[in-house]
């Protein structure tokens, strides 16, 4: 009895002994600068997107307000601001975007909306039900959310998605504004150099190269895009194929990225300026780029990083897409029944929603020139066939 006593009361020596000894660790790297208490951060500023001739005249400009919050397991939410580009129609939306490491939920807010009746001009009209449109996504890149998300993204958390071994690979082009429609949202490598922040890494520089040999025949080949519905969306379908298969080079630079200024943050890097060029494959006189302005950086313990839900939320839950070569779904859209994000995957809702909205047939898009000459001369038989029997009856006919 004694000795298991000793036996204890030496344990718990040890244990204090070692409790004192991790708490000295911890003041004497609070004092050094390097607090081990994992801790977020968030960072605010503006994005500004400007259209420039070559002699310097600004043809179009846009402005969002940001703040990105980001936890220390690598969860982040982004809230985006800005007023119609239009300054006679003063609608501001507000955009936020949220990510748990499984899925991307996104909500947009705003209490106007833009109007045009029929033969006048657009006004605003302020919203008569707080009814506003949201959309899950499965997946850490934000590809249904616009290019100026798609740059803050890859200033802020691109780096972490990168083998710091490697120089290039293929990767989703966020700069592209939409890429469920567009393929050099997915045919394009990342050549790209990275710096390390402790235990993460920011892009200082990259460049978007659209590879030629990349390129299928339709939006059945790939994935995670769209696929067009009715005659006009085909045709446009068809048109950027054709456009992006019949580049001269076998690579084309279309957009870059480059890190210029950074602060360090309780021992983590984060850039404060950065900068993106996109339509480089454009030898147009007119450019297009992202500038951006990081204004304030704070560590923040900040834990629910999900947008904020209010009034009515329809959704398009994209989680369900399917696409198998003949049928397609592109997504389930529903009204939330509680202000409450649906973050499983296997919620039974939503296996009953899926099954309600069974998948579509595949429009055939084939570009093949032969293939639509053989339909073509087909199609012409089929409709001259009756004319023709009337005519061999008339000579037979005739001849009696």
């Amino acid at each position: 009895m004694y000795r298991i006593r000793n036996v204890a009361l030496r344990s718990m020596q040890d244990f204090a002994k070692l409790s004192v000894a991790c708490a000295f660790i911890m003041i004497c790297c609070r004092v050094c600068g390097n607090d081990l208490t994992p801790l977020g951060y968030s960072a605010s500023g503006e994005l500004r997107f400007q259209q420039v001739l070559s002699n310097g005249v600004v043809l179009y400009e846009e402005i969002w307000q940001f703040t990105l919050d980001e936890d220390a397991i690598g969860k982040w939410k982004l809230e985006i601001y800005t007023t119609f580009p239009d300054k006679s129609l003063p609608v501001s939306v507000t955009n936020i975007i949220s990510c748990d490491k499984t899925n991307i939920y996104s909500v947009d807010y705003s209490s106007d909306i833009v109007e045009t009746p029929i033969g006048g001009k657009p006004k605003v009209v302020p919203l008569k039900t707080e009814s506003y449109a949201a959309v899950i996504s499965a997946g850490c890149y934000p590809i249904d959310e616009s290019s100026e998300v798609g740059v803050i993204w890859l200033a802020f958390l691109g780096g972490d998605y990168l083998d710091p071994d490697k120089t290039q690979t293929r990767f989703p082009n966020l700069l592209v504004p939409d890429p469920r429609r567009d393929p050099r949202a997915w045919d394009c490598d990342l050549k790209y150099s990275l710096i390390r922040s402790t235990n993460h890494w920011l892009i200082s520089s990259g460049e978007y190269i659209l590879q030629r040999a990349y390129i299928r025949k339709s939006a059945v080949d790939y994935p995670e895009m769209d696929e067009p519905i009715g005659e006009r969306q085909i045709e446009t379908f068809k048109e950027a194929f054709s456009r992006y298969k019949n580049l001269k080079s076998a690579s084309t630079v279309t957009s870059d990225y480059h890190l210029d200024e950074t602060t360090n943050l309780n021992g983590r890097l984060l850039p404060t300026r950065f900068h993106s060029n996109l339509g480089l494959e454009d030898k147009s006189d007119v450019s297009d780029s992202f500038i951006c302005v990081v204004s304030n950086v704070a560590i923040s313990a900040t834990t629910d990083l999900m947008p904020p839900l209010r009034g009515t939320i329809r959704v398009e839950d994209r989680r369900m897409r399917f696409k198998d070569g003949r049928t397609f779904r592109k997504d389930v859209t529903y009204t939330l029944s509680r202000n409450v994000w649906p973050t499983d995957n296997n919620d039974p809702r939503m296996s009953s929603l899926t099954a309600a909205r069974p998948p579509q047939q595949i429009i055939e898009q084939s570009s093949n020139p032969q293939k639509f000459i053989i339909v073509k001369v087909l199609f012409t038989i089929v409709l001259l066939a009756p004319l023709a029997i009337l005519v061999v009856k008339w000579f037979r006919a005739k001849r009696n």
